[in-house]
């Protein structure tokens, strides 16, 4: 099984064979089960809980509640991870009672314990067993290619490195919708697995695509994720086209952007039904859930990019590697109007002079060498409008930006190379940091590339 786990009861879709079970995969799960002893059951009674409505967290962390904290959250990170999933459900047996769980990219909801011998679980299974599997959780806006759509794209996707030998039982059709054209339904692209993945469970989950636009007949990048969902958090669709407007240099030419759309009751995708969102945050406010748990609500979206890039750690060589990051944040030639610290910093400060944009998640990952051997920078939902003297907006729990101020006064300007991971973080004057560093680092040696150049092991 994917990461090493195998919960103790996987409940699968038939497969075609009956012999193939036995080689079981998170796959083809639609429901896992876990048998854990009370004294391991991590959440604390809702009695308590009422005690103190201040409560932020509802788990008493204990050696044995981080350890079933671990592994359930384990199996659901691998469950949705190998599938295409909105949400999902799950079990957990506490001796003579049991709890269900549904989970979402917003969190978990978890219910109290129920007594076996009640009947509940099994009426549970039996209405499991008989729905359908949209209402499992699985996403029907993804679904297996078929065979004109991969006879297309096979030609096309194996030009990719590592590519090569991709078959037609690999590739799936993601449907994408485009917000500034609604009328036009959704656009075909025809991929094999993720190229780039994320292993949280929890919050933006974005994976990313090399596929075939079935239209165009070209490569482009398709990304999908879960946005933050508030009015004033801006989508990254737009803040591509509000860059692009503003003519920033040394970005990707982006296609489609949009919300994923949900089903209607009769099961068929239209954006009629509304777009797909997580659900968890809709009960945190509810009297069995006393407390404040801190839980954001995100929104299903997908992305077209039509400039296909390579990882930077394909560089050619030294000097292709300094272009690129050149290209993609550092830039060529002077930049008028910016400060002497600045004027190396084109695709990052293009985006703040002329839009007043903050990409704030500048990394080795959102930096891709084109096929003319340019850089450029993507990755903008993190990205966040700089304003001054203005009330404080929303922000995303896991990430936070210094707005007030002038960026361009004084910073400094550092580049971390460690173990072929590169990150730039940004300080203002005071020492303030307005892109967070990594938490960890493996211990190794680091350069830092700054008004000072100097190097230290870390």
């Amino acid at each position: 099984m994917i990461f090493g786990n195998k919960p103790d009861i996987s409940v699968i879709s038939c497969p075609p064979d009956p012999d193939s079970a036995s080689g079981q995969k998170w796959g083809i799960v639609e429901l896992w089960i876990e048998n854990k002893r009370k004294s391991e059951d991590p959440f604390i009674e809702i009695e308590e809980l009422q005690r103190n409505p201040q409560a932020t967290c509802h788990v008493d962390w204990t050696n044995s509640a981080y350890k079933t904290c671990s592994q359930v959250i384990g199996y659901a990170t691998a469950h949705h991870r190998s599938q295409f999933r909105v949400f999902s459900f799950s079990v957990v047996v506490i001796e003579d009672t049991f709890r269900l769980m549904r989970w979402d990219r917003s969190g978990i909801i978890y219910t109290e314990p129920s007594n076996l011998t009640d009947g509940h679980l099994f009426e549970f299974l039996w209405r499991f067993n008989h729905l359908s599997p949209v209402d499992r959780g699985h996403d029907p806006t993804v679904y297996p290619a078929d065979d004109n759509d991969a006879k297309l794209a096979l030609p096309k996707l194996r030009t990719y490195p590592k590519f090569e030998y991709v078959q037609t039982e690999h590739l799936h059709t993601i449907l994408v919708w485009d917000d500034c054209s609604p009328d036009d339904g959704p656009r075909c692209y025809i991929t094999p697995s993720a190229k780039w993945a994320t292993a949280a469970l929890i919050g933006r989950a974005t994976f990313g695509y090399i596929a075939f636009d079935v239209e165009r007949g070209e490569l482009v990048y398709l990304k999908d994720f879960w946005r933050v969902d508030h009015p004033e958090i801006q989508k990254e669709g737009d803040v591509y086209r509000e860059l692009h407007e503003g003519g920033v240099r040394n970005i990707a030419k982006m296609g489609r952007a949009g919300d994923v759309c949900s089903t209607t009751n009769d099961g068929q995708v239209r954006a009629s039904a509304g777009v797909q969102r997580t659900r968890t945050q809709d009960y945190r406010n509810h009297s069995w859930c006393p407390g404040r748990p801190v839980v954001e609500s995100y929104v299903h979206n997908r992305l077209v990019l039509e400039t296909v890039g390579m990882p930077l750690n394909r560089f050619k060589s030294t000097r292709q590697l300094c272009e690129v990051i050149r290209d993609a944040v550092v830039g060529k030639g002077d930049t008028p109007h910016v400060a002497p610290q600045l004027t190396m910093l084109v695709a990052h400060t293009d985006a703040y002079n002329k839009t007043q944009i903050l990409h704030r998640d500048v990394s080795a990952g959102n930096i891709l060498i084109t096929e003319k051997g340019t850089g450029i920078l993507i990755d903008w939902d993190l990205s966040k409008k700089v304003k001054e003297d203005l009330d404080a907006k929303p922000r995303r729990h896991s990430r936070t930006v210094i707005t007030s101020g002038d960026i361009s006064r004084a910073p400094t300007y550092w580049l971390n190379w460690c173990s072929g991971n590169m990150a730039i973080h940004i300080h203002s004057a005071p020492g303030r940091s307005l892109v967070p560093a990594p938490r960890c680092f493996r211990r190794s040696g680091i350069i830092f590339l700054g008004p000072n150049v100097r190097g230290r092991p870390l």
